[in-house]
Order: structure tokens, then sequence, then C-alpha cells
């Protein structure tokens, strides 16, 4: 007789059979300048100030992990 899983046993096999290690989610510099309501200028002018979240440019893109970007905004968030 089959044995009964619960509904977080399912979903749990789910996301172990679509999660890849190598599974890595980027936003290029104009997907982050609306998520943040930027001007995609403010980021390049960060980038060359050295300022903002780290980034990479991977064949002449730049891409921000949103492991960087959730790191930058916690960086930034003020705790009252």
């Amino acid at each position: 007789m089959p044995q009964a899983i619960s509904i977080e046993q399912i979903k749990s096999q789910r996301s172990a059979q679509t999660e890849s290690p190598f599974e890595v989610r980027h936003l290029n510099q104009k997907q982050l300048a609306r998520r943040w309501h930027l001007s995609h200028r403010t980021l390049e002018r960060w980038r060359c100030q050295g300022q903002g979240p780290v980034w990479l440019k991977v064949g002449g893109r730049v891409l921000y992990t949103m492991e960087n970007i959730q790191d930058y905004e916690r960086s930034r968030s003020i705790d009252k």
C-alpha cells in the first residue's frame, strides 16, 4: 500500500528537482534601475565612482546577482 505524503514533502521534492546548484539569478542594469526606480545612468555613474552593489561584466554586459543586490539593500536599510 502506498504511503501518504504531505503537501510540504511534495513541494520540497519539486523544488529539489527544479533547483540547480549552478542556477544564479541576475538582473541587468535596466532591470535593476526599474526595481529601484532609478535611471540606468545613475547605476553607470555609481559603477564609475565605485559605489552601489557589486557587479559583474560578462560578455560585455553588466549584471548584478540577486545575492549582491539583496546584500546592498540590507546594508542601506535604516533600523529604527
